[in-house]
């Protein structure tokens, strides 16, 4: 496992070695500075479980494209391989080498940035094509590249998720719907978009389906989605929630069918932002915050940029879509933060300055 980590790190077990990985090198938090690799003003890189001190002034695509590479030319081809490759690109901090902002010499510095950004990401991800077609791995190959959530729309971070509504940490489709491909030499179909119902917990089961790995059932939420992919037909999924929480912020959603349902506290930002380079052509997009009874209710087949709350013309749907929200929220554990609870046990210099596990 390459690049950013993310989910948990106060003790081992939580930590992608712990995990399963056999190796890993990247960083534990959410975000890093591209060329220190530090988080705050502290070390946030490693080798499995060892700090590397070596790498300032690397960018961050670059540092991990060129690892994968590396693993890719020492792989022995006899055995199956899975890399997880979680590039930093286009997160925040907003930093990218000069060559890549240059090539979008009419836009201003801030989006300048942001897609020199994803150019610079484009060639980290050829290279480690060109590796595994080097190294006669690639005609046996299936690449998956996915975004994990829409652009966060600040001013800060020039992103934009045009035509959809809204954006990261929000439950509108511009913060939740994401987009991916699969590819692979191997594929008897090609060159159509599939349009099934997926959530991201699928991909597991569906990467064990791949490498024919066993998943028992009723083992965990995802499905495999495989099939459907490959064949282009129906997607085995029929629903899927968002968040559950209804009492805090961002509420709670849950898709069925062609079906969205938002209620309680709905986060800004709620409008449409279309990209900066469109000069107005767009139009500007009505603002609209309207609910009924706090209810947020759309026909993503029909209006898939929700902009047509149809909760009060269909309070049978919303009885049904409510109803199923409660039996998901029957199922609601408390959410536990160790570094809420404990700061000063986490705190790096307890570690020598480096981010690490062993609090908690």
């Amino acid at each position: 496992m390459l690049g950013k980590w993310h989910l948990g790190y106060c003790k081992y077990e939580y930590t992608p070695n712990g995990r399963g990985f056999d190796h890993f090198y990247g960083y534990y938090l959410a975000s890093e500075d591209h060329y220190t690799h530090t988080g705050g003003k502290y070390l946030d890189l490693r080798e499995d479980l060892t700090p590397d001190w070596n790498q300032n002034g690397t960018y961050s695509t670059d540092l991990f494209g060129g690892k994968a590479v590396q693993y890719i030319q020492s792989h022995k081809g006899d055995k199956p391989m899975f890399m997880y490759l979680a590039f930093s690109n286009v997160h925040s901090p907003l930093q990218v080498p000069r060559k890549y902002m240059d090539i979008y010499p009419m836009m201003e510095k801030g989006r300048r940035m942001k897609l020199g950004m994803i150019s610079a990401l484009d060639d980290a991800v050829d290279t480690v094509v060109t590796a595994m077609k080097e190294r006669g791995l690639w005609d046996n190959t299936i690449l998956i590249f996915m975004s994990d959530n829409g652009a966060p729309l600040n001013d800060r971070f020039y992103g934009n998720n045009w035509p959809y509504r809204g954006g990261k940490g929000t439950l509108w489709e511009g913060g939740t719907r994401g987009v991916s491909f699969v590819h692979g030499n191997k594929l008897k179909n090609r060159g159509y978009v599939y349009n099934g119902l997926m959530h991201v917990v699928d991909w597991y089961p569906t990467i064990m389906s791949i490498a024919n790995g066993e998943v028992k059932d009723g083992e965990m939420d995802g499905v495999d989605m495989w099939e459907s992919i490959t064949q282009n037909t129906s997607s085995p999924r029929s629903e899927f929630i968002y968040n559950i929480n209804v009492q805090e912020y961002p509420g709670a959603a849950l898709r069925m069918g062609d079906y969205k349902l938002i209620v309680g506290k709905v986060n800004n930002p709620a409008h449409w932002v279309p990209p900066p380079e469109a000069n107005g052509t767009l139009g500007e997009p009505e603002y609209s915050q309207v609910h009924y009874d706090g209810l947020y209710l759309y026909n993503l087949d029909k209006d898939p940029t929700e902009r047509n709350n149809i909760a009060k013309e269909r309070p049978l749907k919303v009885k049904e879509m409510k109803e199923r929200l409660d039996e998901y929220n029957k199922k609601l554990v408390p959410a536990f933060d160790p570094e809420d609870s404990t700061p000063d046990v986490a705190d790096p210099k307890n570690f020598g300055g480096v981010w690490s596990s062993g609090w908690c």
